[in-house]
C-alpha cells in the first residue's frame, strides 16, 4: 500500500521502519533538522529489549521510502493509508483540514491515540456527550490503533526503540476498512506486535488513561519507569488516577480487556524508559498534558464524574511546568 506517516518522531519512525520492511511504499513527513539528517544520512533506528540491543538499522531513501517535509508533495499520490503521529499540541482542526483534501474515499486514517479522540466520543452520543462533529475525518475510514512501544528520538536522524510491549493493537471501526486493518496487522506482526483486539473503544480508552496516569505521575515525581516502580508513593498515585479514570468506563459500560494492575505492570516492563512528557520537560519542550487532560475533563463534565485527585495533580504539575 501507499502509506503516509505524518510525523517522524520516535513512534512515527518505528512505524515507517515496520511498514517499509514489510514491503509497503512509505512516505514519511518529517521537519527541521530531523528531516535534513534523514534526507542526508537515512533514518537510523535501533531496536532494543530494554538494555539489550537487538538490531541496528538504517533506512535510506529509495523508491519505497520517501522523505518529505510537507504534505504538499503528496498531491498526485493515491494515499491508501495515513498515520497521524504528531504531538497532541499540534493536532487540531487546522491540521485536519490541511490533511483532508489529500485523502480519498478509500484512504484509511489512523489518528493519534493518546487522548480520547472525537471518533471515540461520537460513538457515545446516546450518553448525551456533547461534541463538535464539524471538520473531522470520515468515521467509516478510521482504524483505531494504540501504540504500546517505548521509544525516543535520541537526536535528529536517530531513533531508539527501547522496548516493545503490546506493539500496535488495531481494529477498524467500520467493516469498510477491515481488509486494510488485516494487512496492517500482518505487517506489524513481522517486525513488532499487533494483537487482535475485541473492542476498539475499550482499547483506546485503556491507552488514553494509561498515557494520562503515567505521564502525569512521572512529571509529578520526575521519575523514570524504574524509579516509579520502586517508589510506593508513585505506585499509589498511579493506582488512584487509574481507578478514578475507570469510573468513566463504568458509566459508559465499556468492558476493559485489561485491569489497571495488568496495564501498570505492562508499562513498567519497559524498565529503562522515561515517559515522553517527562522527557520533553527535561529538554524544556512544550508539554502536552493539558491537551490530554482536556479530553478526559470534557467526558467527566458530560457524565458528572469527578476525578478529584487527578484534577489536583494535573493543576499542580501544570503550575510547575508554567514556572519552568
Amino acid at each position: 500500500m501507499n502509506i503516509v506517516i505524518y510525523g517522524a518522531g520516535a513512534i512515527g519512525s518505528h512505524l515507517a521502519y515496520c511498514l517499509y520492511k514489510s514491503g509497503h511504499k512509505v512516505f514519511l513527513i518529517a521537519r527541521g533538522n530531523h528531516y535534513k539528517k534523514i534526507k542526508k544520512n537515512g533514518l537510523k533506528i535501533n531496536i532494543n529489549n530494554n538494555s539489550k540491543l537487538l538490531s541496528k538499522n538504517i533506512l535510506k531513501e529509495d523508491n519505497n521510502f520517501i522523505i518529505f517535509n510537507t504534505i504538499k508533495f503528496l498531491k498526485k499520490i493515491n494515499i491508501e493509508c495515513i498515520f497521524i503521529t504528531i504531538k497532541l499540541k499540534d493536532y487540531n482542526t487546522l491540521l485536519i483540514n490541511k490533511i483532508i483534501p489529500y485523502l480519498n474515499y478509500n484512504t484509511a486514517v489512523i489518528p493519534p491515540c493518546t487522548h480520547l479522540p472525537l471518533w471515540w466520543m461520537k460513538s457515545f452520543k446516546k450518553k448525551n456527550i456533547k461534541i463538535n462533529n464539524k471538520n473531522y475525518f470520515n468515521n467509516n475510514n478510521i482504524i483505531g490503533m494504540t501504540m504500546w512501544v517505548s521509544a525516543v528520538l535520541e537526536k535528529p536522524g536517530f531513533v531508539k526503540v527501547r522496548h516493545i510491549q503490546r506493539g500496535y493493537p488495531l481494529k477498524a471501526i467500520h467493516s469498510k476498512m477491515n481488509y486494510k486493518a488485516k494487512i496492517l496487522r500482518k505487517s506489524f506482526n513481522k517486525y513488532s506486535k499487533s494483537p487482535i483486539i475485541k473492542n476498539v473503544y475499550s482499547e483506546i480508552f485503556m491507552k488514553s488513561l494509561n498515557a494520562l496516569a503515567f505521564n502525569l505521575v512521572a512529571l509529578h515525581f520526575e521519575f523514570n519507569n524504574k524509579k516509579l516502580k520502586e517508589n510506593p508513593l508513585s505506585m499509589k498515585a498511579l493506582k488512584i488516577v487509574m481507578n478514578e479514570g475507570e469510573e468513566i468506563a463504568k458509566k459508559l459500560n465499556i468492558k476493559l480487556e485489561q485491569n489497571s494492575k495488568q496495564r501498570i505492570d505492562q508499562t513498567l516492563s519497559s524498565s529503562v524508559h522515561t515517559m515522553s512528557m517527562l522527557n520533553d520537560f527535561k529538554k524544556n519542550k512544550k508539554i502536552e498534558l493539558k491537551y490530554l487532560w482536556s479530553s478526559f475533563k470534557m467526558i467527566c463534565e458530560n457524565l458528572n464524574i469527578k476525578m478529584q485527585y487527578t484534577d489536583f495533580l494535573v493543576n499542580k504539575v501544570l503550575k510547575k511546568i508554567n514556572q519552568q
